[in-house]
């Protein structure tokens, strides 16, 4: 059972299934995944799951061939290299990447509502976080002045 606001990050489809099996609703979910299979995509879709992440133009043209209703948030690249396990190999948007990627979701008519970022399993320099909210207040700030109302 769900209680206290309890939010889901979730990965997958069968992450946000299992959300569901222990109470969550819909608004308790982001589909936190900057990379989903396509197959997941729809179904989470289906299941009205419209708060997701994305960190590139194929990403945003894949939820575009679903419908204009998604709530994006953009996920950035944090380069940490004290994490144990470097999550920003793998995910998120540049410096040099994010205005075009803001811009293009603009043009595409998605809504974005948020940034995201993750500096990396058992990081051992705080002085990430300061660079990652920094970041992360740069990109919110852009977005705004290009219209973005919720940002």
């Amino acid at each position: 059972m769900v209680e206290n606001n309890v939010g889901f990050d979730c990965a997958s489809y069968r992450e946000i299934q299992l959300a569901f099996e222990v109470g969550a609703k819909v608004e308790d979910i982001i589909y936190a995944n900057p990379c989903k299979m396509k197959y997941d995509l729809v179904n989470a879709y289906k299941n009205n799951i419209k708060l997701t992440t994305f960190d590139s133009v194929s990403e945003l043209k894949k939820l575009l061939s679903l419908g204009n209703d998604f709530k994006c948030v953009l996920r950035i690249k944090i380069d940490n290299p004290s994490a144990r396990i470097n999550l920003s190999l793998k995910y998120g948007a540049t410096y040099e990447e994010y205005k075009d990627l803001i811009n293009e979701a603009k043009k595409l008519n998605l809504d974005i509502c948020g940034v995201s970022f993750h500096v990396g399993s058992a990081s051992s320099d705080p002085k990430i976080f300061n660079y990652a909210i920094t970041l992360a207040k740069e990109v919110m700030d852009y977005a705004a002045s290009v219209g973005y109302k919720d940002c």
